[in-house]
């Protein structure tokens, strides 16, 4: 009897906890009046119609459909346990077709003792339409759409302290140009860290910076920058309000392009620099079985060169995004 009450024990201590499994469901529509990143001057080109090989669109503006799901599995084997995720979203835009795109990821995340874990995780963007540039590999005024694939690696550790989460985090980008832009070409060190910090029950502030250091393939033109990007966030639960989150965040990217090109041969890109800000809010209000997310982007470009009059596809631009998107999770497993 004492035997077989051991070797129940023990058969016990072998058992693999079964895998649990979440999913979730997002399908969102946003109206943005800006998607090619068109500089005033351009947009306003496009609607006299002048120069029309340089704006082969259909509208300026276009109504972005994007549908996103997610699975979860979360294993508990050895050690704390951990999850990992598979995700995929695909963005169709209602008028310019040729803009769509998607991407899919996969993430792991281990626990590693109390208040520490691991996360790795692959991006896959297999095409991304910029928009209509000339090549110069072509001759004449001929424009051709640039388009690139990106591969997005990353791995960080997040550790917490008391109400402070650190995650000190390392990106590698890679994006890989359609044939006629192969000097677009692109690899990038991406080190960087996120603060979060929970202020009170409810209400929680996050910041984030990155150093983003860009070598593209070149040699004429040479894309190659610097860039420091900072990201203020904060996201409140107000305690009379269960239903309801609201988030707001600032983003400033402050880029310096590194080529040794002169002016000469480069005059896009030697001695200039960018200033990218955007603001953004959403608010998110929870139904039993789904909820719905109300958002909105202001997205700015500003550029600095001394070679300015030579540019000829200008970089500055405004943006403005408008959502409205619901997200369903059935139930678990």
């Amino acid at each position: 009897m004492v035997l077989v009450l051991g070797a129940a024990a023990a058969a016990s201590q072998l058992v693999v906890p079964v895998p649990r499994f979440s999913s979730y469901f997002k399908a969102c529509l946003t109206y943005d009046d800006n998607p090619f990143r068109y500089s005033e001057n351009d947009l306003k080109a496009f609607r006299h119609g002048d120069d029309p090989a340089r704006f082969p669109i259909r509208s300026a503006d276009d109504l972005d459909i994007a549908v996103s799901a997610g699975l979860k599995c979360r294993y508990r084997r050895l050690g704390p346990g951990g999850h990992a995720w598979l995700r995929i979203k695909l963005h169709q835009y209602a008028s310019n077709w040729e803009k769509s795109y998607g991407w899919a990821k996969l993430e792991i995340v281990q626990h590693l003792w109390k208040g520490g874990r691991l996360k790795a995780g692959l991006l896959w963007m297999p095409g991304f339409l910029i928009r209509h540039f000339q090549s110069h590999l072509t001759e004449g005024d001929e424009y051709l759409a640039c388009r690139f694939a990106e591969y997005l690696g990353t791995v960080s550790l997040s550790q917490q302290v008391w109400r402070f989460w650190l995650t000190p985090r390392y990106r590698y980008e890679y994006d890989d140009y359609l044939p006629g832009f192969e000097y677009y070409d692109t690899r990038a060190h991406r080190p960087g860290a996120v603060l979060k910090f929970e202020v009170a029950r409810g209400l929680e502030l996050s910041l984030d910076y990155e150093c983003k250091l860009a070598q593209a393939r070149g040699p004429v033109p040479d894309i190659s920058y610097r860039q420091h990007k900072f990201d203020l966030s904060m996201k409140s639960h107000p305690r009379n309000l269960r239903n309801l989150v609201f988030g707001a965040g600032y983003e400033l990217a402050s880029r310096e392009y590194t080529t040794g090109n002169s002016p000469d041969i480069d005059p896009s890109h030697a001695d200039r620099g960018d200033w990218i800000e955007n603001i953004r809010l959403e608010i998110e209000y929870q139904f039993k079985a789904a909820k719905l997310v109300f958002g909105y982007r202001l997205e700015w470009r500003e550029v600095s060169s001394p070679y300015s009059e030579r540019i000829k596809d200008v970089k500055k631009y405004r943006r403005n995004k408008f959502s409205l998107g619901v997200v369903v999770n059935p139930a678990r497993s």
